[in-house]
């Protein structure tokens, strides 16, 4: 009899039980080991694995702590940003593990961004940016195939401080660029995260790529609730809003506005699983790499660390 691969989650909280809810959906028969001592995370996990159909054909166990030693095929870090580094390093020392998918924000402290700080060679790591992914926004790149001179993000509450990368990824994902520089950065509302030691915000940036493209990025009391995201070409622009999984393309010449794609907007609940099947299949994925992202989440907390007057480069986002 075939044993099973073994998958290792470490943190269950809100986002790794998606994680989890994403594993079960994969066909192949797993043993997943869940590290997550906090009982009432526990039993919600399980009550959102137990919630996708087929479930029982893998075994599901928990874990007060890290694996020791043993092998893994796939593993996701969910935790918070203050421990992530820490644990990453732990289980690259102890246990051997094929692939690894760590969420973002990254790690609090700017000296973890410094690649000489990890073994080399590392295992295939990716970083868990995944608008990169969305079929939306693949359409977007490959089909239209004009450049884009702007990028702009505007919603209200939305969490800047935590969420702000996902969209510097974005854009450089468009601009085949892990390059840029921060022009503004205005904070507003610094505020206690619904994460315990944690800090959020709301505020404006201004960032420009290599190439030229220009991010902005807006999370304003005005603004509407739902984020939209225009994508300015020389001709034309893009408007999406995501939340109703619509693209709007906007003629300058004419003024004429029509919507022209439709495309749902995946759960992570929906994509983890086909992050692990490619892995498998090919031995990569579309994710951004550990170390392009190491240098996208450098600039901004290095930004962030100096605006928000940060001791010992330690950014207090996750």
């Amino acid at each position: 009899m075939r044993s099973l691969s073994n998958i290792l989650i470490v943190g269950a909280g809100q986002l790794g039980s998606r994680h989890l809810q994403a594993v079960a959906k994969v066909s192949e028969p797993l043993q997943i080991y869940v590290v997550e001592p906090n009982l009432a995370n526990q039993k919600a996990a399980i009550e959102r694995f137990k919630e996708i159909d087929g479930y029982n054909r893998h075994r599901l166990e928990f874990l007060n702590g890290l694996p020791v030693s043993g092998h893994f095929r796939f593993c996701v870090i969910s935790t918070n940003s203050d421990v992530r580094f820490s644990l990453y390093i732990e289980l690259l020392n102890r246990v051997k593990i094929d692939f690894y998918l760590l969420e973002k924000v990254l790690f609090q402290d700017i000296q973890d961004y410094d690649i000489n700080r990890y073994p080399d060679p590392l295992p295939p790591t990716f970083v868990n940016c995944p608008r990169r992914i969305f079929d939306l926004y693949n359409w977007i790149k490959y089909e239209i195939k004009e450049p884009i001179r702007s990028m702009t993000v505007n919603g209200a509450n939305w969490g800047m401080g935590s969420n702000m990368i996902h969209f510097i990824d974005l854009a450089s994902f468009f601009n085949a660029s892990s390059q840029y520089d921060f022009k503004k950065i205005e904070i507003l509302d610094l505020r206690a995260s619904v994460r315990e030691k944690f800090k959020e915000f709301d505020g404006s940036v201004q960032i420009t790529f290599n190439g030229g493209c220009d991010l902005f990025v807006n999370s304003l009391a005005h603004l509407p609730e739902s984020i939209e995201i225009e994508l300015d070409f020389e001709e034309k622009r893009l408007t999406i809003l995501e939340s109703r999984g619509e693209v709007h393309e906007l003629n300058k010449a004419t003024g004429d506005s029509v919507m022209i794609r439709q495309a749902k907007v995946p759960y992570q609940s929906e994509l983890t699983n086909k992050v692990y099947d490619e892995l498998m299949q090919l031995g990569t994925c579309k994710l951004t790499p550990f170390k392009d992202s190491l240098a996208l989440h450098y600039n901004m907390i290095n930004a962030l660390n100096q605006v928000l007057k940060c001791e010992n480069g330690i950014c207090p986002i996750t």
